[in-house]
């Protein structure tokens, strides 16, 4: 007998603790499927896409109204795939979600906005910054009058500094910098630099090189530009573009944006993309006063802000389109909006493996499918960053990234995300 029940537990004991560790991860599972946060459309009913095979209970805390599938809400509801929700009044709540009422799930925040209408863009904009500072690329060895090497900077100016100051001079360009140094009457000179969030000063050896110029051994950049296109331009004028941020190409940091401006840019040249070599739109930019059409106020991972001037965006730009939040975002067919040879057009993609918890710009994945795309572009090319993703008739997002080793594949950013710094 007790070796029978000895055997029996033998099975029982590992059966329980694999039943264990199978089922935390299918509640990790279910947590992942179910968004921290919740944007819905006041007075509109929603599908809240939980993708749970089994109920959830919701309790409602605020002070609107909740329906569940025309049904009015007292104070808690069950919830199942594909019931709709709608609230009359819009604030902030919050939903406790449970398995059976028993098992505590989680807390989703629900955010009730009005309805949301923008400009929907699609054209290529040219982009010009300037740095809040001088930006470091990185340090590297200078030869002095007598032919000796030397790297004055190293392990003092890190690379992704943002020099504010050469012995107390403001610069705001790399002929600052320069100038700055050439004018020291000591061996050395004091910088201010931004690190992080946390300004400091520093002291670098200059030296005096065969040229008779002063070095201080720094690789630094003070703007850049470049092709990107418009995501959207609310009433207002303000606007968001490229569904990624500005970052250096040599080192890959966020810029931070002193100033900057978009323009209106002109298409010349497509680059197709290919396996391990991504395309290209190669454009102009006009930087003239009277072609710039609007400030970069902000530049964060989810792309660029600022305002336009709205008497210089054309007039076939300018139809509405509802704004499409996370949950309605499904698996499927949807389009991408972007000006190849100077015609804006909606080009056929396939949406897949949606990502409804991430909070970066990589939210989803596009497949190109139009024939006509693929044969002017070979799939998504660099240029088209921000191009607006459009499914059901509402803009849910917009392009940000292509796949390396497939052109024909690429990344969205969820167009919540893109206006979360206004919402």
């Amino acid at each position: 007998m007790r070796q029978g029940r000895k055997h029996r537990l033998c099975y029982i004991i590992p059966f329980c603790f694999i039943l264990f560790i199978g089922l935390n991860i299918y509640l990790w599972h279910m947590k992942m499927n179910i968004p921290d946060s919740i944007y819905l459309t006041v007075n509109e009913e929603a599908d809240l896409m939980f993708e749970t095979p089994v109920q959830a209970v919701f309790e409602a805390n605020g002070r609107g109204k909740f329906f569940v599938n025309d049904k009015k809400v007292e104070s808690k509801a069950e919830l199942k795939k594909d019931n709709k929700i709608l609230c009359d009044v819009t604030g902030n709540y919050s939903l406790d979600l449970s398995l059976f009422g028993l098992l505590n799930l989680k807390k989703v925040d629900l955010n009730v906005v009005e309805e949301k209408e923008v400009l929907p863009g699609g054209y290529q904009i040219g982009v010009y910054v300037e740095t809040n500072g001088v930006m470091v690329l990185k340090t590297g060895k200078v030869r002095d009058i007598n032919g000796m090497e030397s790297n004055p900077s190293e392990n003092i100016i890190n690379t992704g500094d943002y020099i504010l100051s050469v012995n107390g001079n403001t610069v705001r360009c790399r002929d600052d910098v320069v100038n700055a140094i050439q004018r020291g009457e000591e061996d050395n000179v004091v910088l201010k630099v931004k690190r992080g969030n946390e300004e400091i000063d520093v002291r670098v050896d200059r030296i005096l090189c065969s040229d008779n110029l002063y070095r201080i051994g720094l690789w630094i950049r003070d703007n850049m530009q470049g092709i990107g296109t418009m995501t959207y331009v609310d009433k207002d004028g303000s606007y968001g573009a490229l569904g990624h941020g500005i970052s250096d190409v040599d080192i890959g940091n966020l810029m931070e944006v002193g100033k900057g401006s978009i323009y209106n840019a002109r298409i010349i040249n497509i680059i197709k993309g290919y396996e391990k070599s991504p395309g290209e739109l190669v454009g102009i930019i006009e930087m003239s006063e009277n072609m710039k059409i609007g400030e970069i106020l902000k530049n964060n991972e989810n792309g660029i802000y600022g305002k336009v001037d709205l008497n210089k965006i054309d007039d076939k730009y300018k139809i509405p389109l509802k704004i499409g939040y996370k949950q309605e975002v499904k698996e499927g067919k949807a389009y991408i909006r972007c000006m190849i040879e100077d015609c804006i057009k909606d080009y056929e993609v396939e949406i897949k493996d949606i990502k409804y918890n991430s909070h970066g710009n990589k939210n989803f994945v596009i497949n190109v499918t139009d024939e006509d795309l693929i044969n002017k572009t070979n799939g998504i090319v660099q240029g088209m960053s921000g191009s607006p993703v459009i499914q059901n008739g509402k803009l849910i997002g917009a392009v940000t990234h292509v796949f390396v080793d497939n052109p024909r594949k690429g990344y969205g950013i969820l167009i919540e995300h893109m206006l979360s710094y206004d919402l």
